[in-house]
């Protein structure tokens, strides 16, 4: 089959529209197969995590979160709270929680 000019120049467009439409759709299915993630269907089973600092937090907080939280203080079992400081160790393991709750001046300031 004997093509001229203008029929071969139309297929060439037709095959140059079909390479661009072909790398275009397998970007795209790089770009959504590196956004979707199979953790985030493992996050919604864990809990959330939260950091408070005097025990009355500690429990107020346990009640309203029930199952769905899990509630650390940051002052060791038995220790005075007016003489308590706590090591960076201590705050860097503080930072790891979903939230942060204390007491400022007696109102309760809910920190990310």
């Amino acid at each position: 089959m004997i093509l001229n000019r203008k029929d071969y120049y139309l297929q060439e467009g037709i095959m140059k529209k079909i390479t661009y439409i072909l790398i275009m759709i397998g970007a795209l299915m790089i770009v959504l197969a590196a956004c979707s993630s199979a953790s985030s269907t493992d996050k919604k089973s864990e809990k959330l995590t939260i950091n408070t600092t005097v025990f009355p937090l500690k429990s107020f907080t346990e009640q309203i979160g029930g199952k769905h939280v899990e509630v650390k203080s940051i002052y060791p079992a038995g220790t005075d709270l007016h003489s308590y400081e706590p090591t960076q160790k201590d705050l860097m393991e503080a930072t790891k929680a979903d939230l942060f709750i204390y007491l400022y001046w007696g109102r309760l300031r809910p920190c990310c």
